[in-house]
C-alpha cells in the first residue's frame, strides 16, 4: 500500500449508550479511531419509496491495517456517516483492511 493514496482523513465511531437526567437510554457514537484512507465510490443508487427519493450510495475505503473494528461501528468522511457492511484483510497478511461502507440518505 502506497502511502500517497491515503489522502482522506476519516473518523472511525463506536456505538454507546448512556442515560440522561429522565433515566432514558440515549444511543451515541463516540470516537474510536482517527485514519488516513484512499475513498472509492462503490455504487449509488435511487429508489422512489413512500413517496420519497431515497438515495444508496456505497463507499469503499481502504486503510492500514488495526484491530478492533466491528460491523456496528460507522466511518465519519466529510460530515457524513456511513454504516460499515463489511471489511476484509486481503490475504490476511495485517498490511491493510477494505471498508465497504452505505449511507442512506432522503432527498
Amino acid at each position: 500500500m502506497r502511502a500517497g493514496s491515503l489522502k482522506h482523513k476519516i473518523i472511525i465511531e463506536k456505538p454507546t449508550t448512556s442515560t440522561d437526567g429522565y433515566g432514558a437510554v440515549e444511543n451515541n457514537y463516540e470516537e474510536f479511531k482517527t485514519v488516513f484512507a484512499s475513498v472509492e465510490q462503490f455504487t449509488s443508487k435511487e429508489y422512489f419509496f413512500s413517496n420519497q427519493i431515497v438515495e444508496v450510495c456505497s463507499k469503499k475505503f481502504r486503510v492500514r491495517f488495526f484491530s478492533g473494528l466491528e460491523m456496528d461501528m460507522r466511518i465519519n468522511f466529510n460530515g457524513e456517516y456511513f454504516d460499515i457492511k463489511d471489511f476484509v484483510n486481503p490475504y490476511e497478511r495485517n498490511r491493510e483492511l477494505i471498508i465497504a461502507a452505505s449511507k442512506i440518505s432522503n432527498g
